[in-house]
């Protein structure tokens, strides 16, 4: 089958290669026109596959676009969730240390209160027996005896060494009267056993004469 030559329009034939006229070779996918043709379609393809190929980069990007966005908002989001976590734990910690040291001052402050009031009350205990044990030494200092139970005639321990002061006292009368010297002795044994038991803070009956009531 023959073809028209595209160049100078004369009619060859299927088995020429050239143009009798003009002397041009044909193309070898058959006439000049056809081969134009499948050459115009080619091209057509390769344009329609070529923007399909960008349609679809393009989509891709846009796809991409997305989920690094997607990603980025997610990231900020968890990022802002853990800074206001970690702000209320903050705070919450703030909160229960200032709790805290509001109690262990309120301990402080109490515990301070009481050691003071047990130092006041050890002051004061302190000074009444010092003054209670001035008083009672003149218990067996002779006829000053009664001083004790003028000053505090109310408190037991006063009372009881003013008792044994006195019958401390006869016996002294009595040592003087006969000036026996085991008397003596004896009055002074029983003095230094009642100054001594003064001292410690102990109402204690003097040797036989202790027993003696004369106070009540």
């Amino acid at each position: 089958m023959g073809a028209d030559c595209k160049y100078c329009g004369a009619y060859i034939s299927g088995d020429q290669p050239k143009c009798p006229a003009c002397g041009r070779r044909l193309s070898p996918f058959g006439s000049n026109k056809n081969s134009g043709e499948f050459s115009d379609l080619r091209s057509s393809g390769a344009a329609t596959q070529t923007a399909s190929q960008e349609d679809w980069d393009r989509q891709e990007k846009a796809r991409q676009a997305q989920w690094f966005e997607t990603q980025r908002k997610s990231q900020e989001d968890a990022f802002d969730r853990q800074r206001e976590r970690q702000s209320q734990s903050s705070d919450r910690q703030k909160s229960s240390d200032k709790q805290w040291k509001e109690t262990l001052r309120k301990e402080r402050e109490k515990i301070k209160t009481e050691c003071n009031a047990k130092t006041g009350e050890t002051k004061d205990a302190d000074s009444g027996t010092a003054r209670k044990n001035s008083l009672s030494y003149l218990c067996y200092i002779g006829i000053l005896f009664f001083i004790p139970l003028i000053a505090d005639p109310k408190d037991e321990f006063i009372r009881y060494h003013c008792n044994q002061g006195l019958a401390l006292f006869f016996t002294f009368v009595i040592a003087w009267i006969t000036s026996w010297w085991v008397i003596w002795v004896f009055a002074v044994f029983c003095l230094i056993k009642g100054l001594s038991n003064v001292s410690r803070g102990v109402m204690q009956q003097l040797p036989i004469i202790g027993k003696f009531k004369f106070i009540k």
